[in-house]
């Protein structure tokens, strides 16, 4: 006698699978680099008459690991219903909500199916010794090459690059106008005036900074000073030694600019040092979660970074976002 119709409904998964231990055990094995990161799980085809309990034993095995993996995203399709191969990739796709501009009559099958393989995919980067050789890698003292800092105010982290740009010169040897300084979060010159005037009163009184935005356009660097910039000019220039102002940047929506600009301005700055890079922020934001797991991966014996692809069109909808400059004069003072 069944004394729970619960047991009868097409959702129901059951605490306990009887007599299917061995079936349970090597479906676990196959799902398991799922909950240990471990490369990725073996396809796996369950086969049996009908009311073996095949679609039981799946649906049980992976309310198993959802309990060790909180993000795990999992689909269930029932080709009875969904029985052309169109069908089926619509319904996948439709369990993780990609199917906005899918259209039954015209869309070509094939791009469902590159949809799919594209979704959460993991990008991994790797920057083999011999393709790109840093020209201090064999000198052990000059390492690290990146650094990451986090200061609890504005002021504390102006002081901490202070300190450092002081030591460049007066312990490392390096001449002012070999150091860059790139105020991620300083929109404006009036904006940027008010680090600069701290980084100033932090140093020595023969350490001189150059304000790029007070000069000519056509000069960035000088001879004998210390180069401060914001992002706009630092494009196309580079410097031995570059310190990067304000990560919290990046995660800051109310900036007027799409995350998209926002971390391309990041990238950028990242990118205009030759020897050595020095990242400083304030206070905690995601940025920050993500800058250290960047560095683990860039300061390892095999470099390598691992992130996740990122939607194609999410990514369409923040380049779309962004605004774009409407009058010469507009551009211009975009540009700087």
């Amino acid at each position: 006698m069944i004394t729970d119709a619960r047991v009868l409904q097409q959702e129901f998964i059951p605490g306990e699978v009887k007599h299917r231990d061995a079936e349970v055990s090597h479906l676990s094995d196959t799902l398991r680099p799922l909950s240990t990161g471990d490369g990725r799980p073996t396809p796996s085809f369950l086969c049996g008459p009908s009311g073996a309990e095949k679609t039981c034993i799946a649906r049980y095995t992976v309310n198993q690991l959802r309990e060790n993996v909180v993000e795990l995203n999992h689909h269930y399709v029932n080709c009875w219903e969904d029985y052309s191969r169109f069908k089926t990739l619509y319904r996948i796709l439709d369990g993780i909500n990609k199917t906005l501009d899918i259209h039954r009559q015209s869309t070509p099958r094939d791009e469902l199916l590159d949809r799919l393989r594209s979704y959460d995919e993991d990008i991994r980067i790797r920057r083999p010794e011999q393709n790109s050789p840093h020209p201090l890698s064999e000198h052990e003292e000059a390492r690290p090459f990146v650094r990451f800092s986090a200061a609890e105010t504005k002021r504390e982290e102006i002081e901490l690059i202070a300190e450092n740009i002081s030591q460049d010169i007066t312990a490392h040897g390096l001449d002012p106008e070999q150091i860059m300084v790139i105020l991620l979060d300083r929109e404006t010159q009036e904006d940027a005036d008010e680090p600069t005037d701290r980084l100033d009163e932090a140093t020595a009184d023969d350490i001189v900074f150059n304000r790029v935005w007070d000069g000519e356009s056509s000069v960035f660097a000088v001879d004998d000073e210390v180069t401060v910039t914001r992002i706009n000019r630092a494009k196309g220039n580079e410097a031995a030694m570059v310190y990067i102002s304000g990560l919290e940047h990046v995660d800051n929506v109310s900036s007027g600019q799409s995350l998209v600009r926002r971390r391309n301005q990041a990238f950028v700055a990242m990118t205009r040092t030759r020897g050595w890079c020095h990242v400083t922020g304030t206070g905690s934001c995601d940025a920050f979660d993500e800058m250290w797991s960047v560095l683990d991966g860039v300061t390892a014996d095999e470099p390598e970074m691992v992130f996740p692809a990122p939607d194609p069109q999410s990514l369409e909808n923040e380049m779309e976002a962004e605004p774009e400059p409407t009058t010469l004069t507009d551009f211009i003072s975009e540009e700087g």
